[in-house]
This record gives C-alpha cells, structure tokens and sequence, in this order.
C-alpha cells in the first residue's frame, strides 16, 4: 500500500549521488494518511519517519525518510517525476493481492469518492498503469483525462460505486513469518544486513529449451505475448490457405522478437521498463498495423531461429533498423478484435479466427478423462483459442461437454488425456472458465492475414 500512496503523493529528492530522500507530501488535514505512512516506513523498513511543516506552505504535512537505500527501492518502483511517474514492470505483474494494495494506496493519496470513486495525476504513463491493475483485479474501470486552466492536463481513473466498496473493503496484506501473522500495515522481512560485495559475480538467464519460456512463482517469464500471437497468426495463416483455398503459399512459422519488441517499445512506448512482458493488446495492434515477419534470414537480419538476446534488445531499446518495419508492413493481419465472451469466442473459431487471450488466471497442470483443465492458482500469460466445440457429445460418461482448446506456448508442460487429436501442451476449457478469462479485457481475434502469394515461374526456361 506505501508503493500505491507514493506514486500518489510521493518523491524523491537527487542530487550528484543519485536519490537520498524520500518525501509524501500531504494535505495538513489528511491526519490518517500521515499516520498511516508513518507506520507503514516503520512497519516495513525499521526506521521512524520525520512528520514536519512549513511556514511558507502551511496547507502541507511532510513525512520524510533520510536513506539512500530506500530513495532509490521507491525511484526504482516508481519512476519518473510527478508529470512522467510510471510502475515498474515488476509491480504490473505482481500478484493480484498487492496490486489491491498498491491501488489503493493511490486511490487513498490522490482520489475522492462520490458515486464512483475518481483518482487523479498529471502522469498520462501513471493512470495508464493503474488503469491496467484495475483491469487485471476485475475491477470495472474507464480513463479519462481534463483540461484545466493554466495547468497541465490531469488524466484520472474512475471506478463504480460497487468496485469501490469491493477495494476499500479488501483486508490489508498479511504474511507468514514463522508462523506468525505481521502488522496489519503489510510488513514483510525486514532488511537485516546490506552487503556491498566488489569485483564480478555470476548471474544466470534461465531459458527453456525450444519454447523459452517457464513459469516463477506463478509469472509467465519471457515473451509469451509474442508467442501466443504468432501462434494464432500460424493458425489463421494455416485455416486461410488450407480451408479457404486462399492463393497463398506457407514460408515457415510466423516469428516472435518482432512482436515482442515492436509492441513493447513502438505501441507500448516503453512503459513496462526493463522487465519481461507485454499486453494482448498491444501485440494485437502491431501485428494489424505494423505487420508481421517470419522464420527466415532477412539479410539485415536472421529470424530463422528464435533469439533470446535479440527478443531482450528488441524489447527493451527497439529496433536498431528501420529494415524491420519495412519488411513486417507486407504481412499484416488485416482485422483484429475485442473478444469479451464465450459466445463470441465460439463464433469466431467457428468461421476459423483464432483468439489470443491474455490474463492471470492459471490453469493445473494435469488434464481430465476429457482433455479439460480447471483454474488453478495465477499467472501472467497469454496463450491462444485454436479450436471450439460446442456440442462435446463424445466426453466421458455420455454428457455433453462443450468448451474452447486453449494451446500454450510452453511444449508439453502438462499431462493427461486427450481428445479430437490436441497437440500436446493444450487443454480444453468451459464455457464459463472461459468467461472468467474474459473479464481482463485482453483477448483478440485474429483474422484476414495478408499473406505470402507464391513467386511465378518463368514458364519461358520450361
């Protein structure tokens, strides 16, 4: 919850050596925010705040902490200035628990509350991201921005009236240690002990073989975004060339670095920092208005294999030339689309669109006697529609079972029966599970790929 009242009312002073301060400037009458900020800092860091005003300014309370170590925990969660603040890509994809808190934190510092509850900033990148934590909570939200007289623009986050209940209702954060519950305010560990240690160290980059991906206390690391693009890409290219007799030829499988990094950094303006990740969304409006590459050599450059290092430059800085661009604008997907049911879902597969869904619900590992998978704990992922049925009169024990196939871009992760020829590594899901999925916001349909048209013969040298 501090990380959520510092992105509202927080922020650091600098100077040669880098942040040394940390300040919340509050309003004067805000007496329980200021309590609650004070006991927060002791509760998690050790450490007593300094509560002070100034004459010059007296509608402002100011609690601050004197520590280099903590200035730059909370610049490095919290970047930027109070026009350029933004989360750090760590806090996007924490667990749904501290997101709450964080949210409200924020809604605590900068928000009022009337028939829906409103939070402002003067950082388009800050209500950005909380517009995100919002949608991966459940938390029905819309943005919005005013313009106010001799000011910056302010741009807000309004939540209903309902949801508003549902977050200020939510129990504070409460961890195990030694079997013991903490303080109500969220204290985790304290830091006993920092250690400067000289001269180089190991570190490793852990990596899957052939699908580069795993999952981390329960986050989908690496680039799944772009695989579960290109592998709806694949099956769109497949179904139009296969079903629809499209004039279009297969080159090989549609490639993923370009995605990860044109989404992230080109639509996505670099706002997830230097973590892993990407959204559904943005992948899906750069495969639709930037275009897409495939497994091949370029020239400029080799996608025939996938490339970690190139997927972590790409996504972090961009492309180093304009080649990649030029070459993904001849292969776009056409159309994309907001999926937001399961009805909808079931229509779209049916006419052989695939649909990319990201979220944070996780599914078990171990399928049942009819190729399904129940929820099961979280995770930050996307993965892809690739098939529906709709009737399922061939499940076990005679019952119909309709449900959506869900192919996952970890290779064969899971175990368990099959049906109707799945390949390994996907599970089916019901309708309503499905739903559940839906209510993130983040899931898109794929259809009219441009395709590759097969190269004409010189029939003159036959």
């Amino acid at each position: 919850m501090v990380i959520g009242l510092y992105a509202a009312e927080g922020g650091c002073c600098e100077n040669d050596n880098g942040a040394y301060r940390v300040t919340f400037n509050c309003g004067r009458h805000e007496t329980l925010i200021i309590e609650q900020a004070k006991q927060y800092i002791q509760d998690v860091f050790g450490i007593e705040a300094t509560i002070s005003n100034l004459p010059s300014k007296p509608t402002v309370t100011y609690v601050r902490i004197s520590s280099q170590v903590i200035a730059r925990l909370f610049k490095y969660l919290v970047g930027g200035n109070t026009y350029t603040k933004k989360l750090h890509n760590d806090l996007l994809l924490s667990q749904k628990s501290i997101k709450l808190q964080i949210l409200k934190g924020w809604f605590d510092g900068d928000g009022h509350f009337a028939d829906a509850s409103l939070s402002k900033s003067v950082s388009e990148d800050l209500v950005q991201d909380m517009f995100e934590l919002c949608k991966s909570c459940d938390i029905s939200a819309r943005i919005g921005s005013q313009s106010q007289e001799n000011r910056e623009e302010a741009f807000h986050v309004a939540i209903s009236k309902d949801c508003k209940t549902e977050l200020l209702n939510k129990p504070e954060i409460q961890l195990r240690s030694g079997g013991k519950y903490l303080t109500k305010y969220g204290k985790a560990v304290k830091v006993k002990k920092i250690e400067r240690i000289s001269g180089p160290e190991y570190v490793y980059c852990l990596n899957v073989e052939k699908d580069h991906a795993f999952i981390a206390d329960g986050f989908a690391v690496h680039n799944c975004v772009s695989f579960g693009s290109a592998g709806a890409i694949d099956c769109l290219k497949a179904f139009e060339i296969k079903r629809l007799g499209q004039f279009e030829e297969w080159i090989a499988e549609t490639s993923t670095e370009d995605i990860y990094g044109g989404s992230r950094v080109v639509v996505g303006r670099g706002r997830l920092g230097n973590g892993d990740g990407s959204t559904g969304a943005w992948a899906a409006k750069w495969v639709s208005e930037y275009g897409t590459l495939v497994r091949k050599n370029y020239g400029e450059f080799d996608l025939s294999k996938y490339d970690g290092s190139r997927a972590k430059s790409w996504g972090y800085r961009g492309f180093p030339q304009n080649d990649v661009i030029k070459y993904c604008k001849n292969n776009p997907v056409r159309t994309v689309s907001r999926v937001d049911s399961y009805e909808e879902a079931r229509d779209l597969l049916a006419n052989g669109y695939p649909v990319t869904i990201a979220g944070t619900l996780g599914f078990s590992n171990r399928r049942d006697s009819d190729g399904f998978a129940k929820i099961s704990g979280g995770w930050n992922h996307q993965m892809f529609l690739a098939a529906v049925d709709d009737v399922g009169i061939d499940c076990k024990g005679g019952r119909n079972r309709p449900g959506v196939l869900v192919v996952n871009s970890w290779g064969v992760w899971n175990g368990g029966p099959k049906r109707l020829n799945q390949p390994d590594g996907s599970f089916w899901i019901e309708p309503d599970d499905l739903n559940r999925y839906f209510r993130n916001g983040d899931c898109w349909a794929y259809s009219d790929f441009q395709g590759y048209v097969p190269k004409k013969l010189n029939t003159r040298i036959m």
